[in-house]
Order: C-alpha cells, then sequence, then structure tokens
C-alpha cells in the first residue's frame, strides 16, 4: 500500500433532520477505496432519524447548537467545531446532501502530498425542471475559480489560516476561505473526482427562500472583499458565455436557468433589503447576555415622566424611592432633571454591572446595587416608601417580582409597576416562539388584565388604578441605534432634537398599562 493511504481524513458533516439525505451520504463514505477515514457528525438536535443513521454507520456525534439567531446560517460554525475535534490529516467538509465517487478521497489525499488544498467539483443532481437547471448552472463552474472553493484541506493548513469566518454567514464563507488559503501562499488544486449535490425535489420556492438567507449575508462578503464579491456575484458572470455551447444544446433547461437565476436574485436582493431593515430595528436575542444586551439598545435620556407616575409622586410623601430594575437609568435621570431627589434615599438596583455604573454617573448618591428584581437581597425589609418596576416584570418571574416589592415596601407605600399589554392583533418586527413580539427577551406580554392581577396578594395590596395608554416608539431611536449611537444625553438640552424625537410611531396592539398599588399589611 502506498504511504499516502495511511493518513487520516477526517470528514465533518453538519446535520439538523437530514435523515432523508445523509443515508446515502454515508454509503458513499463507506464505499471509498481509500478507508483511514473518521466521520464527524455536528448535529443540531435532529429529531428524524439522523442520529440513528449516524450510529449505523460509527459516526463520532457531536451536539452543537451555535448561539446565533434563528433563521440565521451556522453552517460554518458547525463545520469550524466539527474540524476542531477532528483527529485525521486532512479535513474535507461535506453537506448531507452531498455523495461522493468511489476514488474521491484517494485522489485528494494524493494530490494533497504536493498541494494544500483541493477544490471537489460539483454535479448537481435531483428530480424535475429545476433540478435540471441547477446541474446546467453547476456545470458552468467547473474550473472556474471565482466560484468553486476547496473543502479538502491539510489539518496544518486549516489550523494555520483559521477556518472559516462565522461572521460572514452564508454570504461568502467558503469564498473566503479560498481567498485565505492562497493569501497564505499555500497551494490549492482540483480533483478530476466530483461529489455529487443531490438537490432531491427541487422548487421554485426552495430556491427563493434559500437564496434569501444568503443575501441577509452578502454584504458582510462585500464589505470583507468587494472586488471578488462583484466577481463573483454579477449576474453576467463569465462562466456562462464561456459555456454557450451547454446552453444552445440544453434549450428547455436553459429556459428554467433564466427563470431560475431571475427568482435567486431577487431572493438575494430582497434578504439584503431585510438585513438593512433588521440592523434598523436592533434584534435582541433571547439568550443573550445582560450587559451585551445593555449595549447593544442602549436608552437615550430626556426629562419627561410618565403623567400617572408623576401624579402619585406629587401626592406622596415618600423619603426613600427605589428604581427596580433601572436599566441605563433614563427614569432616574428625568426625576433627578425635575427635583424628585431632594431630601430623600434614592436606590436603584439592575442585573447588568455596566449599567450600575452609569447610574452611579446619574448622581453618585444614588444607593445602586447589582441585584435581581426577583429578589431584592441588597434592600432591607420595610425600608422604601415609593417602589417603581417600569417594563421590568414582562421579564422576570412576575408572581416573585410582587413578592419581593411586598417585602421592601412600608406600610401604605406605593408601588407603580408598568408593563406591555398585548391586544389580539398586537404586532412588532420581532417574533418568538411562532408569535409576535415586541422583545425577544420578554418571558410573557398580558393579554388579559387577570393574568397580572390575579397574583397580586389582595391581603397585603390594594389596587388603586390600572390604566392603559396606547405605546409609541420614536422614529429616530431606531436610526441612532443603527449607527450604534450611544451618548444617552443626545436629546438633553436641545430643543431641536426633542422635536424630532416626537416624531413617534402607534405600536399596533400594544399598550403601556400602569398598576398603582399601595400596601396595606
Amino acid at each position: 500500500m502506498l504511504l499516502f493511504m495511511n493518513t487520516k481524513v477526517s470528514i465533518v458533516i453538519p446535520t439538523k433532520n437530514s435523515a432523508l439525505f445523509l443515508k446515502n451520504c454515508l454509503q458513499s463514505i463507506a464505499a471509498q477505496s481509500y478507508k483511514n477515514v473518521e466521520i464527524i457528525i455536528v448535529d443540531g438536535k435532529s429529531t428524524d432519524g439522523t442520529l440513528q443513521l449516524a450510529k449505523k454507520y460509527k459516526c463520532k456525534i457531536y451536539t452543537y447548537i451555535p448561539d446565533v439567531t434563528y433563521g440565521a446560517f451556522d453552517a460554518s460554525y458547525k463545520r469550524n467545531y466539527g474540524a476542531a475535534k477532528a483527529t485525521g490529516n486532512y479535513i474535507y467538509w461535506v453537506d448531507a446532501d452531498m455523495r461522493l465517487q468511489p476514488n474521491l478521497l484517494k485522489e485528494a489525499v494524493r494530490l494533497c502530498q504536493n498541494y494544500d488544498a483541493a477544490i471537489i467539483p460539483e454535479e448537481s443532481a435531483g428530480v424535475g425542471i429545476w433540478a435540471m437547471a441547477k446541474n446546467l448552472e453547476r456545470r458552468c463552474y467547473w474550473n472556474d475559480d471565482t466560484v468553486e472553493s476547496p473543502r479538502f484541506f491539510k489539518k496544518s493548513t486549516w489550523d494555520d489560516i483559521g477556518g472559516l469566518d462565522e461572521s460572514l454567514g452564508a454570504g461568502g464563507d467558503d469564498l473566503d476561505l479560498h481567498q485565505k488559503t492562497l493569501e497564505h501562499g499555500y497551494k490549492v488544486t482540483r480533483t478530476k473526482a466530483m461529489v455529487i449535490h443531490d438537490e432531491g425535489n427541487l422548487s421554485l420556492s426552495k430556491l427563493f427562500i434559500k437564496r434569501f438567507r444568503y443575501g441577509r449575508d452578502i454584504l458582510k462578503y462585500f464589505y470583507k472583499r468587494p472586488k471578488n464579491s462583484i466577481i463573483s456575484f454579477f449576474p453576467i458572470h463569465m462562466a456562462y458565455l464561456r459555456n454557450w455551447r451547454l446552453f444552445v444544446n440544453r434549450p428547455i433547461d436553459t429556459s428554467a436557468f433564466i427563470i431560475m437565476r431571475t427568482t435567486e436574485y431577487l431572493a438575494g436582493f430582497l434578504g439584503i433589503v431585510y438585513s438593512y431593515i433588521e440592523k434598523l430595528f436592533v434584534r435582541p436575542n433571547s439568550s443573550m447576555g445582560i450587559d451585551e444586551y445593555a449595549k447593544k439598545l442602549p436608552q437615550y435620556y430626556d426629562e419627561t415622566i410618565p403623567k400617572t407616575l408623576k401624579k402619585y409622586l406629587d401626592s406622596s410623601k415618600y423619603l426613600s424611592l427605589l428604581d427596580c430594575g433601572c436599566g441605563d437609568g433614563s427614569l432616574l435621570f428625568s426625576l433627578k432633571q425635575n427635583n424628585y431627589f431632594t431630601g430623600k434615599r434614592i436606590y436603584a438596583i439592575d442585573l447588568s454591572q455596566s449599567r450600575i455604573s452609569l447610574i452611579k454617573k446619574i448622581d453618585p448618591k444614588i444607593r445602586a446595587y447589582v441585584d435581581n428584581a426577583e429578589l431584592l437581597h441588597m434592600i432591607k425589609r420595610n425600608s422604601i416608601d415609593f417602589f417603581i418596576s417600569s417594563f421590568v416584570i414582562e421579564h422576570v418571574d412576575d408572581k416573585k417580582l410582587l413578592h419581593a416589592a411586598a417585602r421592601v415596601l412600608k406600610k401604605n407605600g406605593t408601588a407603580y409597576i408598568s408593563t406591555v399589554f398585548k391586544k389580539w392583533y398586537g404586532w412588532y418586527f420581532y417574533r418568538r416562539n411562532g408569535k409576535w413580539v415586541m422583545d425577544m427577551t420578554h418571558l410573557r406580554e398580558y393579554s388579559i388584565d387577570e393574568e397580572l392581577l390575579s397574583l397580586i396578594d389582595t391581603n397585603t395590596f390594594s389596587l388603586v388604578e390600572s390604566i392603559k395608554t396606547q405605546l409609541y416608539f420614536p422614529v429616530i431611536d431606531f436610526i441612532l441605534r443603527r449607527f450604534d449611537i450611544k451618548n444617552r444625553k443626545l436629546f438633553v438640552g436641545n430643543v431641536i432634537l426633542k422635536i424630532i424625537r416626537d416624531i413617534r410611531i402607534p405600536i399596533p396592539g400594544y399598550y403601556g398599562w400602569e398598576i398603582i398599588l399601595r400596601k396595606i399589611k
């Protein structure tokens, strides 16, 4: 046996409910003339038989779910993860819907005795006219270095160039990998053996969705490699002109190809538009850390106090006030500007250390602590006259927050609690668990009064007032967050900017719900 046949190839396959195609993929690997192979499955918690197939073919199985926005492209994360687990001399990343020709690995390993990476040409197979159109397209790309990228690497080369750039998403991570390989001075070759990409029963809608997802990320590659992206993604590709005979010989497939590519470019364009809009409406992640959340969504200060809150502050003879879940301190800033701190003990708690640091800049006399709104360990029992929880209760265990409020409030103390109330037609830009939500980090959005009122202990609190008002959002806040402007005092003392910030849009079906409680026991 030739010496090179003793080196191991690690094949990395990302999966998520991939059983439909995975069997053929694994069978083709088992049928290779080159046998020194380990198969690494990086799975996203499949439920369809994928793992059973992987076990049958004695694959190494790792469960890994990258921390990315729902619906975002995560294959590059899984490929890098699998490569990090590999013990072979070579890395070959394959998709579950690919089938390898019998001598592919043998040829790739042989070539990489003198090269550092290898491009594996792709042939498309599938059912229907769109699969034939895709076959025509892929054949045009054979021997085209502006489209084809290496998938087979020496492990040392892969490690040196750092694998795939995960930040690019689906926007050209494979093309970027090719460029990085060349920039590091490594040599790339191309096999004659091919991999068959099984398109299945391909439909135009599937292609549209796929290209839409790619479009969402494509600008990332453009910003990183503008010249390469223009060459690779320009609609009239040189590969089409070079292979004009293919189009002439397959006129029906050519007609479908024109429709298919037009649809894909339209989908990609819409994906680009969507990505831009998505940046305007910053999308918090439900798994985002509290300090990361605070950084992504700064709260801008002004001098306005909610009318209901002002009404009860003015009528209360409070000496101590707690802002429970104070955030960046926008409300505390307004209270200070309107002289509600004078002669009072002001307390503030938040889970974010960075936010607590901001609070102390508003007024160093504020007793500000990193604490949990559900527990309030840092606040003494029966020490607070006026308790404020402004749009916090929907983020935490509501029952525990109410219990904590009861513990720290003095008898006859006032609690002001505001939250989100959503009517049946409520709509905002984010979706969580199949529903439109105002914030991805909300644990709940109340739609019936009793969902919250029933939790209030009537032996401890009396309900003084319950009022709902339409919620509006300042248009300029979207723009400021889009451009990462974190000057929280931008509107303070600036009449023009205040007028601009008063341009607000109603949030359909969403109301601010203010509840006033008085502690009676």
